[in-house]
């Protein structure tokens, strides 16, 4: 189509020398400069000018496209190229310009059409051969952008932007390992190319390679100090090695260039997280939704560190944005029913949605016994792996693994969405052991066992992350110290990768392994189950054989990296979803040694307190050695009142081993009060009524046994005594009302005759 001609009252056709103003430079030459200057709003105004005075001036219509470009107006660049061509169809420097132009203005079929014109009358012209493998990459043909790619390498070796993209599409194809030596190669040849620096630190990030990611993204914020994106992926370079200061700097260098970056402000939290100013990185999470309300990731970060911080209420409600965003849903429409949000369960049916990894089934899955004391119908979606393990929950709880189009349910809910519901309702966190072992396994497994020294089960990585690719994760020789200390033997869990290491133990150190049938079954965790209960403690980094141990009621400790996932909370070593799990923390990034050494002492204490355990062969059917601690029920009011007693006698016992039994006791037994959760204040209210009670009682008792001393059976004797049942009637008092404040499961019946003689039965 022609283009309409401009009325210029005679003006002759052609590219015009136009006259110069009679005081300065002609319109040409005024264009000429302003987009040498880089002025490309005015050059294009300047240009039309041009074209004004000569319509069919192809050079002008080209420069004017080229400003446009530079001006992001892509589709009036594509008439502007279009138009030279109009007027000089013979110079292929328009033509490429007009392939470009539509490639930038998304109209990539086009743009593809125009770049395989142009390569059909110039195949080796290098940069047509990127441009076409730039319109087909952005087609999405990232395989066959390869060929034009290699073919403009081959005219010209060392063509940095054909490596660029040929990197690129190599990353595109998930071909990590070619496009790591392609990007490494584009740097040889220009070291300052910002796009090739940060595309090879995500592949290295990716892969766990933090410290290489760091090494190319401080050149490139060096180079190009200016460039947001390249603070922030340093930034979270640095996080994956645990230099949180040195994120933290680099997110504030991000914050300078874009102070309302939410994606700087959300990953600052998380270095702010590492360095436990968890308060802090709440905050910076709060200006990223301020910017960016939909922000899950700020959502999640905050989740995270509300729960750290044992903040439940809060942690939980942040936590459920994880269903947020496309293509999420917080239910399944399988199962036609509405979520739960808290009513009441009794004759219901609700199904219990499982998520995440095997730890989180094994830690979540708690609750759907829990949902049946209710009064519940309980079925829960579960990976067959698991179907196994799960049978042993108590209770009737259907396990499914697959959804049935014709399941009907009252309420459904994501396992890891109950801890809110609860929060909500006032109920504790359920911490009784909840799973168990077969009892032919254990049988079995105990057998391979034997029951010589202290027997630790050991694991040091999970079956998802190695020790290479996860902070989690130690190797196996730093358990060492646990190794030396007398009597002690060492168990392998570990199934699958990170088992070759038992082949490369240091001289001394030795590791029994359970052979390949352990666990080689359909279903996973039933043999590790069974040999967790034939060992007599677990030692493990944060993976699903923590969670399978305290889910047992086994004693478990579990070494924590300096920046333990939420669940773990901060600085404390133990935890209120298992009360058998014992916490070794990291005090510096990557240091694995002292966690060990610390471990090493408190084995060794444990150890002396067990000789049984230290013959170097025991019968099968010893029963020298003592017995083990019972793993019983209780009422919450029993367990507080026990407390209490244990308070005192820790404060006026004088004895010194009498004194350490007490303590012994006392530690074991005051981490229950921590599931409490919530209701922990209200709880603390009760249990101070009941340490005045059985002080009090204490009293009593001193004054009954002098009276005895003396032979003293007056009447203020029998005051005495008729005040200790007084008193037992205000502490069962108090028993029960803790009973009914924490929906206790278990209800201690006391029986006794009223002042009047009468028989009579009540709760505490």
């Amino acid at each position: 189509m022609k283009i309409p001609m401009p009325n210029t009252a005679g003006a002759a056709p052609g590219v015009q020398s136009l006259p110069a103003a009679a005081n300065g430079p002609s319109p040409r030459e005024r264009a000429e400069v302003l987009a040498a200057r880089g002025n490309h709003a005015e050059a294009v105004t300047a240009w039309r000018q041009v074209l004004d005075l000569a319509y069919d001036d192809a050079d002008a219509a080209n420069k004017l496209g080229l400003a446009l470009a530079a001006t992001g107006k892509h589709d009036e660049a594509i008439a502007a190229f279009r138009r030279a061509i109009q007027y000089d169809a013979r110079t292929p420097a328009l033509r490429l310009n007009l392939a470009n132009a539509l490639l930038k203005g998304g109209r990539h079929g086009d743009a593809r059409n125009c770049f395989e014109d142009f390569v059909a009358g110039a195949p080796n012209d290098a940069d047509a051969l990127v441009g076409l493998a730039r319109a087909m990459r952005a087609q999405g043909k990232h395989e066959e952008a390869l060929k034009p790619l290699q073919r403009a390498i081959d005219v010209k070796t060392d063509h940095v932007e054909a490596l660029f993209e040929k990197a690129s599409a190599l990353k595109a194809l998930k071909r990590n390992d070619d496009a790591d030596a392609a990007y490494r190669l584009v740097l040889a040849l220009d070291g300052k190319h910002r796009e090739a620096g940060l595309d090879l630190a995500k592949i290295l990030h990716e892969a766990k390679r933090h410290d290489e990611a760091v090494s190319f993204l401080d050149k490139v914020v060096s180079d190009h100090p200016g460039h947001l994106a390249g603070w922030i992926d340093l930034g979270s370079a640095l996080l994956g090695t645990r230099q949180y200061p040195r994120a933290l700097d680099a997110y504030k260098k991000a914050l300078a260039i874009q102070p309302a970056s939410a994606a700087a402000l959300c990953n600052m939290s998380l270095a702010l997280f590492g360095l436990e100013r968890m308060e802090e990185g709440i905050a910076a999470c709060k200006k990223a939704l301020a910017i960016e309300p939909a922000s899950n990731t700020a959502q999640f970060n905050i989740a995270c560190m509300q729960l750290a911080l044992g903040n439940y209420l809060e942690g939980w409600t942040a936590y459920e944005f994880r269903h947020a965003g496309p293509g999420k849903k917080a239910t399944r429409d399988e199962a036609h029913a509405p979520p739960w949000f808290g009513e009441d369960l009794q004759g219901k049916s609700i199904l219990v949605l499982g998520e995440q990894a095997n730890g989180d089934y094994l830690q979540f899955a708690r609750y759907a016994s829990a949902l049946q004391a209710m009064g519940a119908a309980v079925s829960m979606l579960i990976p067959k792996r698991l179907k196994g393990i799960l049978s042993t929950l108590p209770g009737n709880v259907t396990l499914v693994t697959d959804l049935s189009p014709d399941g009907r349910f009252d309420y459904q809910c994501y396992m890891m969405s109950i801890p809110l519901r609860f929060e909500r309702l006032g109920l504790p966190i359920p911490a009784e052991p909840y799973l168990s072992a077969e009892p032919q396994r254990i049988a079995r497994w105990g057998a391979a066992i034997g029951d010589q020294g202290f027997r630790i089960g050991v694991a040091w990585q999970g079956g998802l992350y190695g020790e290479r690719e996860s902070t989690r994760a130690f190797t196996l020789q730093k358990l060492q110290p646990l190794s030396a200390v007398p009597g002690v033997r060492l168990i392998s869990l570990q199934i699958g990768k990170g088992s070759e290491q038992i082949e490369t133990l240091p001289p001394g150190m030795s590791v029994a392994t359970l052979g390949p049938e352990f666990d080689a079954g359909e279903f996973s965790f039933l043999d590790t189950a069974a040999a967790i209960m034939a060992v007599d403690l677990v030692v493990t980094c944060d993976t699903s054989i923590a969670h399978l141990a305290g889910a047992l009621g086994k004693p478990v400790w579990i070494a924590l990296n300096e920046s333990a996932e939420w669940r773990w909370q901060r600085a404390k070593s133990t935890t209120v979803w298992y009360p058998t799990v014992r916490l070794f923390r990291q005090k510096t990034a990557r240091d694995w040694d002292p966690v060990f050494d610390e471990m090493a002492v408190a084995l060794a204490e444990v150890v002396a307190r067990q000789p049984a355990h230290l013959a170097t062969k025991a019968p099968a059917k010893a029963t020298s050695g003592p017995a083990p601690a019972p793993n019983v029920a209780v009422s919450w009011g029993e367990c507080v009142d026990k407390i209490t007693i244990l308070e005192i006698k820790a404060e006026r016992v004088r004895a010194p081993e009498a004194l350490a039994n007490i303590k012994h006791e006392l530690d074991a037994l005051r981490p229950s009060l921590s599931r409490l959760g919530s209701l922990l204040p209200q709880v603390e209210e009760r249990q101070r009524e009941l340490r005045a009670i059985n002080e009090t009682l204490w009293g009593i008792e001193d004054k009954i046994r002098e009276c005895e001393a003396r032979q003293q059976f007056d009447q203020h004797f029998v005051e005495l005594a008729r005040s200790v049942y007084i008193q037992n009637d205000e502490r069962a008092r108090v028993k029960r009302a803790i009973n009914d404040l924490t929906r206790s499961a278990i209800v201690e019946e006391k029986f006794y005759r009223h002042y009047a003689s009468e028989a009579s039965s009540t709760a505490a």
